[in-house]
């Protein structure tokens, strides 16, 4: 009987001094996000998916909508993300959703642009729009998007 009360005093002790222990254990550095070199649309949507993620504020989930232009795609899918962001725009969004656009940026800009040519003046109130491009890109986007009252964030892939 003493065996097994020890056994059960030596068990509680050790439950109640990983309970008591503040070291709190540090979680795995996220890589870093790299940009890729080439035109793989496989490793840009992995680097664009990564991307996204990183600017979801921490401890929310929302609702993120890719529109990711492919490179080398053709006009025909080029004109459906156009006519599908358009319906998407007119059915109206909710509130935080993050509408993120990418791939090749050119051809992501030529979207957006076609997309937000007639604006709806507060439509996109409280909506992100992630724009992951180039630089000279950038001001364009700013222009078609910010009529719409949506938050506009850029991040570049130079």
């Amino acid at each position: 009987m003493s065996r097994m009360l020890r056994a059960v005093l030596f068990a509680s002790a050790a439950v109640f001094s990983l309970a008591a222990c503040d070291e709190k254990v540090e979680e795995a550095a996220a890589p870093e996000v790299v940009v890729p070199a080439g035109q793989d649309n496989d490793e840009w949507k992995k680097y664009v998916s990564a991307v996204a993620k990183s600017y979801v504020p921490e401890g929310e989930s929302a609702r993120l909508f890719v529109t990711y232009a492919g490179f080398g795609q053709d006009e025909e899918k080029t004109e459906r993300m156009v006519q599908n962001t358009i319906n998407f725009l007119s059915a109206g969004i909710a509130k935080g959703t993050f509408l993120v656009f990418s791939g090749d940026s050119p051809l992501a800009r030529q979207v957006i642009e076609e997309s937000f040519y007639e604006p709806v003046e507060g439509r996109l109130a409280e909506v992100n729009i992630l724009f992951i491009g180039s630089p000279d890109d950038e001001q364009a986007v700013r222009d078609m998007i910010e009529p719409w009252g949506a938050k506009v964030l850029f991040h570049s892939t130079k």
